[in-house]
Formats: C-alpha cells, sequence, structure tokens
C-alpha cells in the first residue's frame, strides 16, 4: 500500500508540471487515468473464488469445476459398517414326560398302522381280550390317543399317560394239545380244503402277542393302493406255517371281505375266533389261490 501513495504522488508532481502545457480534454483524460488507478490500489480485494467466463463455443464441461472437486473424496469414502444381528437360535421345549398309568388295563400286543394303529387289551382284570383303535373310547373320558410297538397312550381326563406292554402277561387261553401240522390237497391246485383243530386254533388266537411274533404282516401296496397284508419271516411250525402259508404270500380276502386296513384285519381277527369255516384268498407268485379251513 505505501508503494501505491508514492507512486500517485509522482503522478500529481508531474501532472502540476506538465498542466500548463496539456489542453483541457488532457487534463480531464489524465484525472479519469489517475482516478482508475486508485480505485485499482485502494479498494481492497474481492474473495478468491470468481466467476470464470467462458468463451463462446466452450461447453462447462471442459472446464474443472471446482464445486464438484470438493465434493470428491480424495482418500476414500468412509463407510459405516452395518453389522446385521444374529438371530438367536429357537429353544425347543423338551416334550414333558408322560406320566404312567394306573387304570387297570394289560396291554398284550399293537399293530402300528398309523391313524388304523389298534391295541389288544384286558380291561380289569376280565379274561376276554379287547381291540381298541386309535381313537376309541376305553372307559368314559378315557380314549386311546398313541399306539406304539410296545406301548400306547391314553387321554385319561384330558391327561396323557402311557401303558407299557406288560411282558408277563398272557393272554387267557385255554390249553390244547399241539396239533400235527395241517396236510395240504392237491398242493399244485388252485383250491385246496384243509381241516383246523377248534381248540388249536383258538388257543392260538387267543395268545394274539404270540401270533404277533411268528411271523411279520404289512399291509401291501401296488399302484399306490392297498391291496391287502403280505406274510414275512414266519416262524417255522407257527400257526402260519401249520395252515400251509409261505413267506411272500399276499392275503387278499378272509371269507369273501376285502381287507385292505389294520381296522378291517382286526375286525376280522375277532369274528374268526368263533367261525366254523375260514376262506382265504392270497396271491402268491403272481397267482391267485384259494384255501378253505373247516374248523372242528
Amino acid at each position: 500500500m505505501a508503494g501505491a501513495v508514492t507512486e500517485l504522488i509522482v503522478y500529481m508532481v508531474i501532472l502540476q508540471q506538465w498542466e500548463h502545457r496539456l489542453p483541457a480534454v488532457a487534463e480531464v483524460a489524465l484525472v479519469g487515468l489517475m482516478a482508475w488507478m486508485v480505485s485499482v490500489w485502494l479498494v481492497p480485494e474481492t474473495s478468491l473464488e470468481t466467476r470464470l467466463v467462458l468463451p463462446v463455443g466452450v461447453e462447462s464441461k471442459e472446464v474443472l469445476d471446482v464445486v464438484t472437486m470438493a465434493t470428491i473424496p480424495l482418500f476414500g469414502e468412509f463407510k459405516k459398517e452395518v453389522v446385521q444381528a444374529v438371530p438367536k437360535p429357537v429353544v425347543q421345549a423338551k416334550p414333558q414326560p408322560v406320566a404312567i398309568s394306573r387304570i387297570n388295563l394289560k396291554l398284550l400286543g399293537t399293530v402300528v398302522a398309523g391313524d388304523r394303529s389298534a391295541a389288544i387289551v384286558i380291561l380289569d382284570g376280565k379274561s376276554d381280550q379287547q381291540v381298541l383303535f386309535q381313537g376309541d373310547e376305553i372307559k368314559p373320558e378315557i380314549t386311546l390317543a398313541e399306539v406304539f410297538a410296545d406301548a400306547i397312550v391314553v387321554m385319561n381326563h384330558g391327561n396323557p399317560e402311557r401303558i407299557e406292554m406288560d411282558a408277563n402277561a398272557k393272554l387267557v387261553s385255554t390249553p390244547a394239545p399241539v396239533s400235527p401240522p395241517l396236510s395240504a390237497v392237491e398242493q399244485n391246485a388252485a383250491s385246496r380244503h384243509q381241516s383246523v383243530d377248534r381248540n388249536h386254533l383258538q388257543g392260538q388266537l387267543r395268545n394274539f402277542s404270540s401270533l404277533l411274533s411268528q411271523a411279520r404282516v404289512i399291509p401291501n401296496f401296488s399302484n399306490g393302493k392297498a391291496n391287502g397284508f403280505i406274510i414275512t419271516d414266519i416262524v417255522p411250525a407257527s400257526l402260519y406255517e401249520q395252515i400251509g402259508l409261505q413267506n411272500g404270500d399276499v392275503i387278499k380276502k378272509v371269507n369273501g371281505e376285502e381287507i385292505v386296513s389294520a381296522q378291517q384285519a382286526m375286525q376280522m381277527y375277532q369274528a374268526l375266533q368263533n367261525a366254523t369255516s375260514i376262506s382265504l384268498e392270497l396271491e402268491r407268485a403272481g397267482q391267485v389261490r384259494e384255501i378253505n379251513y373247516d374248523i372242528q
């Protein structure tokens, strides 16, 4: 600023020396020039940010945009890492143990077949066995809820109770002499007749737990539909062998009635205990055979 004032004084001295030699118009021009110089030297400088005037025909894209530059992160953009909450594992409640039932019931055998499962029981210390299906009422407010291979669950006034199969329980039966294996007539014929000792048959049917252990009887399916029961794992000298059945036989009808469900099989089992004759229709090696038994 001091240098600018010095220069102004020098110009004023020169102006006084040339004042008597210049015309009036030149004096006016010279005064204007000095006023402009003063304004440049004395007026404070504006801010550093100035407006850039582009030449005609030049697009703004070719000029560096200072504002845009200021928004560019020179050292990378800081991003806050989002930590996702890890879901807590769902802890499933452990099933409560089922209390042992105290009702007067002995479990002698079971047939597990889904909602058609059944149980053979003796109630209230009686000698007669009963076949109960899942959902049946055992006593007022007591129903058969679930059937397992060695136990059942009953609902006793809304409370589940478990009854285990009594390994020492025996179905009440009248002792019967062991009869020799039943003879078959015309082994290769499609129809056969056999005679069965009534006492021996009834004794076998009453001992249901023993009957279940003598062979494996499971539903047989063809094209997705049940078409009878297949017999496998027949124990030698068992009732199944004595009446001429073989492993792989599919029992389709008993006394003319189709047997396609566990419920039908159990109902037929009860009816056979007092039958005078039995007719079995079975499929063996792709051929249908009929075996007739006379109960004597």
